[in-house]
């Protein structure tokens, strides 16, 4: 597309949609994707690295953070844990020279949600499941689920509360 083309269309977007203009370099899934999945592959990457439980993560990164309350795990059920692995796999065939590629990999128990046909809240299981009024959360090490529920530390829940941190 002309130069002049992407111009006169921003000039649109921007004016009469009121709608803000990222031009990025023509590479994998839209740019809220990437962000957004780069954020929480950069989460469980954290996660494992500090043995935190799904639940701890989800109750640190949902509302503290200013994002919807389905935090990172959550939201990757929400998602489906299928296109969650497919928008990961694209990113690492596709971003070989990006800085952050090593993260761009689909985690073992992730493989295995997938693999048992768990994937997520289209199936009424993945990373959480539902059993009757009970929520159980995935152990990545176990594989199994349980209880959810577990909550961060107080002192870094108030760190959090603190505005503009």
């Amino acid at each position: 597309c002309a130069p002049e083309m992407l111009d006169r269309l921003e000039t649109f977007l921007v004016t009469t949609l009121g709608k803000g203009v990222i031009r990025a370099k023509d590479t994998p899934n839209f740019l809220a994707n990437r962000v957004g999945v780069f954020s929480m592959l950069d989460t469980v990457a954290n996660a494992a690295k500090f043995g935190l439980r799904f639940d701890v993560v989800d109750a640190l990164t949902g509302p503290l953070l200013g994002r919807p309350k389905s935090a990172t795990f959550r939201t990757a059920d929400v998602v489906g844990l299928d296109t969650f692995a497919h928008v990961v796999r694209t990113m690492h065939a596709g971003l070989r020279e990006d800085p952050w590629h090593e993260l761009y990999t689909v985690p073992e128990w992730l493989e295995r949600l997938i693999a048992a046909g768990a994937l997520g809240a289209k199936t009424k299981g993945g990373i959480y499941q539902k059993r009757g009024r009970d929520l159980f959360v995935l152990d990545p090490v176990s594989g199994a689920h349980v209880a959810a529920g577990a909550q961060a530390d107080g002192k870094v829940v108030e760190v959090l509360k603190v505005a503009n941190i």
